[in-house]
């Protein structure tokens, strides 16, 4: 007996039922993936919630100072807040502080593989040029980030010049971080990021800084970058600086947020713009109000 063969058009037509079906799986597999990509984001920034925690108990309350200053016109000097708990966080992290909360750096010569600690899946790796303090990149940012995750600059973390310590804080002086328990629930305190490291013509070395809108009428929001009707980033990426002051909606126009409280949560892109409106909203105290509150 003569087995009979499937046709080329049979063929074509189970060809295409496969094409079909696989056309309709794939989006509902990749929002699968983003989500789980998603769900190990948030269980980093929870860690994180509780490295910030444990630094606090041991330091009066106070969450680690931004950064370091000798003057008023020197600052960002190293240990930054996100190498400065790294013990808090499992990684022991002596002099000269190379280990950072979030780093999603390269592994090339001259880059230990460890020092990739709970980055952000949904972040590609930086590349071994893009990493550096205080590094020039051309006009439109470095297209990826060494470290995922930033913090809210200026009400919440600010930079600590031990001259200063202990003046009267209005505005963007230097008398460190805030207290924990001081800052409303309802406030984040730490967000997924997209910092400029060192863009041509931007903040340089300000690798971490997620730029509070309301602290500042320079880092307020007047330009719409994704289109939507809803202010979202300040004119500085006008002339190549991160958008949305370096808040990171990775997760399909959204990011997740660290609040006070430890909670973590995933805020739309147009939500968290929004809120810099509000006078008592995620963002914490504006410029209409005196930083002192927090500490």
């Amino acid at each position: 007996m003569i087995r009979k063969a499937f046709t080329l058009i049979e063929l074509l037509v189970v060809i295409s039922i496969i094409a079909l079906l696989i056309a309709l799986l794939l989006p509902a597999l990749q929002l699968a993936r983003d989500e789980a990509r998603v769900a190990v984001c948030g269980s980093n920034m929870r860690q994180l919630g509780i490295a910030f925690q444990s630094y606090a108990i041991d330091h009066d309350g106070y969450l680690p100072p931004h950064g370091y200053a000798t003057s008023r016109g020197s600052y960002h000097i190293e240990p930054l807040e996100m190498q400065i708990i790294m013990p808090y966080a499992g990684k022991e992290n002596p002099p000269p502080y190379r280990f950072h909360f979030g780093w999603n750096g390269p592994t090339g010569p001259g880059f230990a593989s460890d020092q990739i600690f709970m980055p952000c899946p949904a972040n590609a790796p930086a590349e071994e040029d893009e990493v550096g303090l205080r590094r020039e990149y051309p006009p439109g940012g470095n297209p990826h980030t060494p470290l995922n995750y930033g913090i809210n600059y200026i009400s919440v973390f600010s930079y600590l010049w031990p001259q200063e310590s202990k003046s009267t804080c209005k505005r963007g002086c230097f008398n460190g971080s805030a207290r924990i328990e001081k800052i409303d629930p309802g406030v984040y305190i730490s967000a997924d990021a997209k910092s400029d490291c060192g863009t041509y013509r931007c903040q340089r070395g300000t690798c971490t800084t997620i730029y509070n809108p309301r602290n500042s009428g320079s880092w307020s929001f007047n330009i719409d970058v994704n289109q939507d009707g809803i202010p979202d980033s300040t004119t500085n990426v006008m002339i190549g600086c991160t958008p949305y002051n370096g808040f990171n909606p990775v997760h399909n126009e959204s990011g997740n947020l660290l609040f006070a409280d430890g909670a973590v949560q995933r805020w739309s892109l147009r939500d968290w713009s929004l809120e810099a409106d509000e006078e008592d909203g995620i963002f914490g105290v504006g410029v209409s109000k005196d930083l002192s509150i927090y500490h």
